[in-house]
């Protein structure tokens, strides 16, 4: 990726993985912006403008310095991410303008922007009426706090 570097999450410490990585682009002194959504740090998502400090050698992120607009949601699959009921629900999830990273074979971020072509509310009715078989479970990447106001009528 052009132009991009790794800046590191630290994770809590009960967390096995201790911390993880995310690309993102240098924006100004200590400052990144994501470009891509973390699978495991909570209250982050793609776009955001993230202050880092060194750490051992790493960009570390300590805080968001301002919002990029889009959500994370993190699904877990219940079939593998090449199976055609899978690709269907990621294909629909694409269809109404989000994109998405596979962390394993069952683990997907999903990058919700502040354009999507649905109101919110209407796609999680959709992840909510599949069953178990499709999906494990699925949740929003950010606490209640860290949440952009809404825009217009789109209540979250």
């Amino acid at each position: 990726m052009e132009n991009l570097t790794k800046v590191r999450f630290e994770l809590e410490d009960g967390d096995v993985l201790g911390g993880e990585t995310a690309w993102a682009e240098r924006v100004g002194e200590g400052l990144y912006r994501l470009r891509n959504s973390p699978f495991s740090a909570w209250g982050y998502s793609w776009g955001d403008v993230v202050r880092c400090v060194d750490r051992d050698g790493w960009p570390t992120v300590v805080e968001v310095e301002e919002h990029g607009g889009s959500l994370t949601v993190r699904i877990l699959f219940a079939r593998d991410f090449d199976d055609p009921t899978t690709q269907h629900v990621i294909g629909e999830l694409k269809l109404v303008g989000c994109s998405y990273e596979a962390a394993s074979r069952h683990l997907v971020t999903v990058d919700v922007p502040p354009s999507l072509k649905v109101p919110f509310s209407q796609m999680t009715n959709y992840l909510n009426g599949l069953g178990t078989d499709v999906i494990e479970g699925w949740e929003i990447a950010k606490g209640p706090n860290d949440l952009p106001e809404p825009q217009g009528n789109l209540s979250i």
